[in-house]
């Protein structure tokens, strides 16, 4: 049966912060945040965005599909001997003997190392380009906003480049 407290991120958050002897105020120096931020993560009002849930999984070792949803192997070492289970299973179910056996074992084992690999460079990409997605949203809010001191004659001008360019770096 899983730990009630790891049923959340902010549950997972709590407990790893917890074993790995960290304060709040020292996660969130390390993340270059503030302590309220960490602290909203810890209460369960907010996540992080993905630089920053990338940033936190590196210092807490932790893989970010898990810290977000509690799921899949927890970190490295869990991936890693995962891998080998599964390459190992499968060469024993294989029916071969001897080398056979031992080279279907190191195929498959380089297979799913090149899979997780992949996998983990994708969620990566994925992540940091929702990020980017999220902050070119911010800068043309800010940056439309920033229009109502413009003199109403030229607001149309700066508004259609704004959105063009935004628009352009989009797709």
């Amino acid at each position: 049966m899983q730990d009630e407290s790891l049923i959340t991120f902010d549950g997972r958050l709590r407990a790893l912060i917890k074993e790995r002897d960290l304060s709040a105020a020292s996660l969130a120096r390390a993340l270059d945040l503030s302590h309220v931020a960490v602290g909203n993560y810890l209460k369960g009002k907010a996540t992080p965005n993905a630089d920053q849930l990338l940033k936190m999984c590196d210092i807490l070792d932790v893989l970010p599909h898990w810290l977000l949803y509690g799921s899949g192997p927890r970190d490295r070492a869990e991936l890693s001997s995962l891998i080998l289970r599964t390459a190992s299973d499968s060469a024993e179910a294989s029916g071969l003997n001897g080398v056979e056996k031992q080279k279907k074992f190191e195929r498959d084992e380089k297979v799913l190392r090149e899979q997780s690999t992949a996998y983990m460079q994708g969620v990566d990409w994925r992540e940091r380009a929702i990020s980017a997605e999220t902050k070119l949203s911010a800068v043309r809010e800010t940056l439309l906003s920033l229009m109502d001191s413009i003199k109403p004659a030229e607001k149309s001008t700066y508004r259609s480049t704004i959105l063009k360019h935004t628009e352009e770096k989009k797709s």
